[in-house]
């Protein structure tokens, strides 16, 4: 059987750009995320307990890519540290520490609506690459003196070639996916990110 998980967004043409461009470098990386997402009623089903609430109908989407952009033998152990105000699971800021000294942030927040839908700006640095991306749509890269630009006509979250590697792989099984260790990695690590969040206290 054929499981495909939909983290898409580092199948796209700029999480495949950025990745190449971070890995080519040495050192410890610096990522940021801000997330701009829906204002939702308090009583959708996004916040019952049973769902997960926003980290696991959410935040998942951008613990997994700050989880991939980290080169696999640099990620452990990883110390999640969380911050909030509020009880509130519509703004969440979130730091990760990882093994090798690299730090990820995400921030999260959900003041009104942003009238395109979620709106995502991301920012790295890694040896002498830099790199910042707007919403899937434009990625500009500086890799020391040498500027790189990739701009797309509209947004592309990587859901064409997600399905389309998913397909690949039921036609072959030799075919390259994710392996099942990524998916229970990945899995651990939003988990982990919530009961941070919910308990307010940093984990290992």
């Amino acid at each position: 059987r054929i499981v495909s998980v939909a983290y898409t967004r580092p199948t796209s043409r700029i999480g495949q750009r950025m990745r190449e461009l971070l890995w080519s470098e040495d050192g410890e990386l610096m990522q940021n995320w801000f997330v701009a997402g829906h204002q939702i009623d308090p009583d959708h089903w996004y916040f019952h307990a049973a769902e997960g609430g926003r980290v696991l109908g959410n935040l998942c989407h951008w613990t997994d890519l700050t989880y991939q952009m980290m080169p696999p033998e640099r990620r452990y152990p990883i110390r999640i540290i969380p911050t909030r105000s509020t009880r509130s699971d519509c703004d969440i800021a979130v730091s990760y520490i990882f093994g090798d000294g690299s730090i990820g942030a995400i921030t999260f927040s959900a003041k009104g609506h942003a009238f395109e839908g979620v709106k995502e700006r991301y920012a790295a640095h890694r040896g002498d690459v830099l790199v910042t991306m707007d919403d899937f749509q434009e990625l500009v890269a500086n890799v020391g003196p040498r500027r790189e630009r990739l701009a797309l006509g509209t947004r592309d979250h990587g859901h064409e070639s997600s399905i389309c590697s998913s397909y690949r792989t039921a036609a072959d099984p030799a075919a390259p996916g994710l392996s099942p260790d990524y998916v229970w990695q990945s899995a651990d690590l939003f988990l982990s990110t919530r009961e941070a969040l919910e308990g307010d206290r940093s984990l290992t």
